[in-house]
């Protein structure tokens, strides 16, 4: 075991002062700044306007409503409606495509390992019905969604005619 050397031993060499790391702190996150009366109604508009695209419909009015529903009632409470729409149209559309999807594939003409499993006829019969179901459905959900991105940014509010109000 060894001592420690005296102070001022002549065959230690002085050390250098230990220096600490500055203490900062963080500065506290300020809330965003509420939205303008004119940016909340574009905001609210906006979501309207992403709330009719297929199967990714709820994307949009999900980003919208999260990043603006505290900054603007507008934001908040149409936000949610087009967030409400866009889950509703999203569930149809995955829905139907795995219901008629599942139909079709069932009717293959298509060989697998050397037998063919369906009717052509109704392969192609259920696969063109699916199509048509999904092109109206988003054409349908463009029409309300842009109607309400219209009634909103002339200041009112707007609820589809249907959707499932899973938030409220």
């Amino acid at each position: 075991m060894t001592a420690t050397p005296p102070p001022g031993d002549p065959n230690v060499p002085p050390q250098q002062p230990q220096y600490q790391q500055p203490q900062y702190q963080a500065a506290p996150v300020q809330p965003a700044p509420p939205f303008t009366p004119a940016e909340d109604i574009s905001r609210a508009a906006l979501a309207y306007q992403l709330a009719w695209l297929g199967w990714a419909a709820f994307i949009g009015p999900l980003i919208i409503w999260l990043t603006g529903k505290d900054r603007g009632p507008r934001v908040a409470n149409e936000g949610k409606e087009a967030l409400n729409f866009g889950i509703t149209v999203s569930a149809i559309v995955v829905v139907w495509n795995i219901v008629f999807g599942s139909i079709a594939a069932a009717n293959t003409p298509f060989s697998m390992f050397g037998y063919s499993t369906g009717n052509a006829a109704l392969f192609w019969i259920f696969g063109l019905l699916n199509w048509i179901v999904i092109i109206g459905v988003v054409v349908v959900a463009a029409i309300w969604s842009f109607k309400g991105a219209g009634v909103v940014k002339a200041g009112g509010a707007y609820r589809y005619p249907f959707a499932i109000r899973l938030i409220k």
